[in-house]
């Protein structure tokens, strides 16, 4: 059974109870990502999402990273371009404790200066191992290019210049604008009580009191069509290929580099008439949809992804086709 509950603070919580399951999947999400950021702050999420670990007004970085190892649970975050997410799986008998720790990273991080500069050269160095990773940097390509121009189109990590400028003040006013009761949805799925969860997220977030802000509505994106190509000495080449759809124009990416990715993380296989491994070594495909939310609609294309040993790229750009 899934229920819904709207707490008076605009907190929204979704949980849905699997009495068939002894754990419990947590969740976080902030209507926050890096289309919602502007040039000069390009990464300011990611950052925060980063740094919300290293420390709380009661919790080291250590604490956090112990809080769930003693229970046997597992905890970790994720930026994309239209929110973020903090989770958590424990044993449904720890779900307080899970309830709990989340609150405090999302609600009281510290932003350590020395820990701020520490991490920052860590998402420096994160920006430089994409920039080396083909089958990553494939999409930051295809995205700038398929949303010039838009919040969209920039790389969810930001740039090194990006983020070499976001200081500890302005990361505080982000976070204060981002991380706001309204501005969340908790979800919980598993071996759950809802009267017992709905208790412990009114005890740990209902004191949170809504912040107003000024809404900034971007321009809706408009997807362009292109070739865009990197080179770089290197035995492999990616290829990304967007087909029309829903009015979006066909868009070209391509990367000559090595990499062992099988395209993009949840996206579906494709079918076609040979398959990758009938092609030979250093070949691999995939494929799904490129979409953009815009109130209740959505900006569709429809997305391949390959990758071929040098000198194949047109053999795998007709596999794409087809």
């Amino acid at each position: 059974m899934i229920r819904r509950r709207t707490f008076p603070n605009g907190l929204t919580l979704i949980g849905e109870r699997m009495p068939q399951v002894r754990s419990v999947s947590l969740g976080v999400w902030l209507r926050q990502g890096s289309r919602h950021e502007t040039p000069a702050i390009n990464g300011i999420s990611h950052f925060l999402e980063h740094l919300v670990f290293k420390g709380t007004e009661t919790r080291s970085a250590r604490d956090i990273a112990l809080a769930m190892e003693s229970v046997g649970g597992q905890m970790d975050a994720f930026t994309s371009k239209e929110y973020t997410c903090f989770y958590t799986r424990v044993l449904d008998q720890h779900l307080p404790e899970a309830v709990d720790l989340l609150a405090d990273i999302v609600r009281r991080p510290k932003f350590d200066p020395v820990e701020l500069e520490r991490e920052r050269k860590v998402i420096l160095e994160e920006i430089r191992m994409v920039e080396d990773s083909p089958d990553e940097l494939i999409y930051d390509l295809f995205s700038e290019r398929f949303w010039p121009g838009h919040p969209l189109g920039r790389p969810i990590q930001g740039t090194e210049e990006s983020v070499r400028g976001i200081g500890r003040a302005r990361l505080l006013r982000f976070f204060r604008g981002a991380y706001r009761p309204e501005n969340m949805l908790i979800t919980a799925a598993g071996n759950i009580e809802h009267a017992v969860l709905g208790r412990l997220v009114r005890d740990a977030f209902s004191d949170m009191r809504p912040v107003e802000t000024r809404a900034r509505r971007a321009a809706s994106p408009r997807p362009r069509g292109g070739i865009v190509k990197r080179s770089k000495p290197l035995e492999q080449t990616h290829l990304a290929f967007d087909t029309q759809a829903f009015g979006a124009s066909p868009c070209i990416a391509g990367h000559e580099g090595a990499g062992h990715g099988q395209g993009r993380p949840g996206a579906r296989k494709e079918s076609y008439a040979e398959s990758p491994q009938e092609r030979g070594p250093g070949w691999g495909a995939c494929g799904g949809p490129v979409r953009a939310s815009e109130g209740r609609s959505r900006h569709l294309g429809e997305g391949r992804w390959s990758r071929c040993s040098g000198g194949h790229e047109g053999p795998a750009l007709r596999a794409l086709c087809h």
